[in-house]
Formats: structure tokens, C-alpha cells, sequence
């Protein structure tokens, strides 16, 4: 029991470090501004799951990575200019149909999960003492 307790309150503390690391991201979904920017660096392919492909964007003298997959690699070159969604003095960017409201939802949803387990196994434990 004492085990579940540990594992509930890791998943809600780790939750809320998610979330708080994530709403910057939410932050740019709402008020960023979409501008162009260059794709400087672009690895050959980007198709596989469990390998994760970044990308180097510049905009303004400054640069941005940007995690991909799929077949984006094959359909964009370097050089080429792309609309990304920004938010000035973020060192995130995201494409501008790209949604962080899913990833904040799941946090919060582990989080309760964690607070959940964490309480009835506090129950538990304090009741056999």
C-alpha cells in the first residue's frame, strides 16, 4: 500500500511540473502571432515513431527547434519559409494548427489520477495503524 501512496503522489507532483512546464506552450496556442520562418537545419528523413527529429527554424536572427515526424522532412527542404506560431521571448514555436490544450488535459488528468490514489491509499494506511 505503501508503494501505491509513493506512486500517486510522484504521478500528481510530476503532473503538476508538467503543466507548469507546458502552459508556456498554451500561452503561445493563445496569444501567439503566426510569422514566417526559415528552415535552416532538416534532418533526411523524419518517418519513424520512437527517434525524435528536430528542426532548426530562424526567425529574426534568432534560432528555434522544433520536434517533428511523419513525412514533414520530405516535403519541405532548407531555406524554404514556413508559417509557425510564436509568442516574443518564448523559446517555443508551434506549427499553427498545433494544439498544447491536449497535452495540459492529460497532465491535469494524471495529476487527479496521482491526488486519487494518493488520498485512499492515506486512508488506508492511517486506518491500519
Amino acid at each position: 500500500m505503501k508503494f501505491l501512496f509513493v506512486v500517486g503522489t510522484v504521478f500528481f507532483i510530476g503532473s503538476i511540473i508538467l503543466i507548469i512546464k507546458n502552459y508556456e506552450k498554451f500561452d503561445i496556442e493563445r496569444n501567439g502571432h503566426v510569422v514566417k520562418m526559415r528552415i535552416e537545419n532538416l534532418p533526411k528523413s523524419c518517418i519513424g515513431a520512437k527517434v525524435q527529429y528536430f528542426i532548426t527554424f530562424s526567425y529574426n536572427g534568432e534560432t528555434y527547434d522544433k520536434q517533428t515526424r511523419g513525412n514533414f522532412c520530405e516535403t519541405h527542404h532548407i531555406g524554404e519559409l514556413i508559417d509557425m506560431k510564436m509568442l516574443e521571448g518564448s523559446v517555443y514555436i508551434l506549427f499553427p494548427n498545433e494544439s498544447a490544450l491536449s497535452d495540459l488535459i492529460s497532465f491535469g488528468i494524471l495529476g487527479l489520477f496521482g491526488l486519487i490514489l494518493t488520498i485512499a491509499q492515506w486512508k488506508k494506511i492511517r486506518n491500519e495503524k
